[in-house]
């Protein structure tokens, strides 16, 4: 199958190997964006950094044409529970973390402290602790 690849025109090698780079990110826990993505993030995070938003119009008309919404796979592990609106959420992920969910800055703080406070839990292996026996 894969020297037939070979012979498919360059858009179908692309497709197959954008499917290859999701299996590879399920099975692995990791995921490696593609060039174009990598280009697309940048750009994203260069319009934040401006101010510039997509209207609500646009952000209508994208929610009707994707109305079954979005979907991450991650390890269990990984995930972090925290309070917030589902606008809020939206917001954060779609500007991968450049727009922070309301202005409180006491609210911010509360939440960097419980994904800093996930992060370390989840890097630090736990150690068992000697019981004291009398």
């Amino acid at each position: 199958m894969l020297e037939q690849v070979q012979s498919w025109p360059e858009e179908d090698q692309e497709e197959l190997a954008e499917v290859a780079r999701e299996i590879e990110s399920r099975r692995s826990g990791m995921y490696r964006l593609s060039d174009e993505e990598r280009i697309a993030v940048r750009a994203g995070m260069d319009a934040a950094r401006r101010g510039d938003f997509a209207s609500d119009e646009e952000m209508d008309e994208f929610y009707r044409l994707h109305h079954r919404g979005l979907f991450f796979y991650v390890p269990r592990s990984k995930i972090i529970e925290v309070e917030m609106s589902a606008e809020d959420a939206a917001t954060l992920i779609m500007s991968a973390g450049v727009v922070q969910p309301g202005s409180d800055p006491q609210k911010i703080a509360a939440l960097a402290g419980m994904a800093n406070a996930a992060r370390v839990a989840n890097e630090s292996p736990l150690q068992p602790v000697p019981a004291k026996v009398d």
